[in-house]
C-alpha cells in the first residue's frame, strides 16, 4: 500500500488557501482574489501570493467552489456510444477545448436502451455541471440543452 501522492519537492499537495494566505501574509479573500484574477490586487501582493501558491503547490479546491456557487465548472457530455468514431472525435474535441480552460469533462454513455438514458442524464444533472450537452434524443427530458 502506498501513501498519499506528494507534490513537487515532496510537499503535501493538499495545502489550503489559509496556508497560502499565512505564507503570503494576506487574508484568504486576497488569495481568492489573486487566484481569480481580480485586477484590484497590487502587483506586490499578487507576487507574494503567487510565490506562496508555488511554494506550497497549492491547487484550488473545485469542490469548495462548487458548494459556494451551486455550479460545477465541469462540462457534462452524454453520448449514445463511446466506441462510435464520430462521438469519440466529438468528445476529444471537447477535451481539447476544456483543457485550454482548465475545465474537467464528465462523459457518460447512454447505450442503446432508452430506459438507461434518464438515469445517466440525471446523474450528470445532479452534479450541476456547467455545460450539460447531449447528442441523443434527450428532448424528452425537460430543460436538457440539446447541442448536436
Amino acid at each position: 500500500m502506498t501513501g498519499p501522492v506528494q507534490g513537487a519537492g515532496g510537499k503535501d499537495p493538499m495545502s489550503t488557501m489559509r496556508e497560502v494566505a499565512a505564507l503570503a501574509g494576506v487574508s484568504g479573500k486576497t488569495v481568492s482574489r489573486v487566484i481569480n484574477g481580480d485586477r484590484y490586487v497590487s502587483a506586490a501582493v499578487q507576487e507574494r501570493v503567487e510565490q506562496a501558491v508555488k511554494t506550497l503547490d497549492y491547487v484550488p479546491n473545485m469542490l469548495s467552489q462548487t458548494f459556494r456557487t451551486g455550479r460545477d465548472s465541469a462540462i457534462g457530455i452524454a453520448v449514445p456510444d463511446l466506441a462510435d468514431p464520430f462521438f469519440g472525435a466529438l468528445i476529444q474535441a471537447v477535451f481539447v477545448l476544456a483543457r485550454r480552460r482548465s475545465t474537467a469533462v464528465l462523459v457518460t454513455a447512454l447505450g442503446q436502451d432508452p430506459a438507461d438514458e434518464r438515469p445517466a442524464l440525471e446523474a450528470l444533472l445532479r452534479r450541476h455541471v456547467a455545460g450539460p450537452k447531449s447528442s441523443s434524443s434527450i428532448d424528452r427530458l425537460a430543460g436538457w440543452p440539446r447541442t448536436v
